[in-house]
């Protein structure tokens, strides 16, 4: 997070970790307080797993685009679009 969107913030910043428990979890939870302490925001960690990520990437995709929602997220998530059928090829 930039050091500039961290300013803007005047409300709570919301993490979604789109799987239960276990490392991604982790690292957005340390992220979190990280984050949160330095530029004094409050950071809050949701976890949304469920139907392979894509139950938390969706509520990050369909959040207001301000900034407070962010998504972290496992490799993986590039091949959710193929399983769904809504992939499209670059040709």
């Amino acid at each position: 997070m930039s050091h500039q969107a961290a300013a803007q913030a005047t409300h709570s910043i919301k993490i979604v970790v789109p799987l239960p428990g276990g490392a991604g979890d982790i690292v957005a939870r340390l992220l979190a307080e990280q984050v949160g302490r330095a530029h004094g925001v409050a950071i809050v960690t949701e976890n949304r797993p469920g139907a392979g990520t894509i139950i938390g990437t969706e509520s990050v995709a369909r959040a207001a685009p301000d900034g407070g929602t962010l998504l972290i997220n496992a490799p993986y998530i590039l091949i959710n679009p193929s399983a769904k059928g809504e992939f499209r090829s670059a040709e």
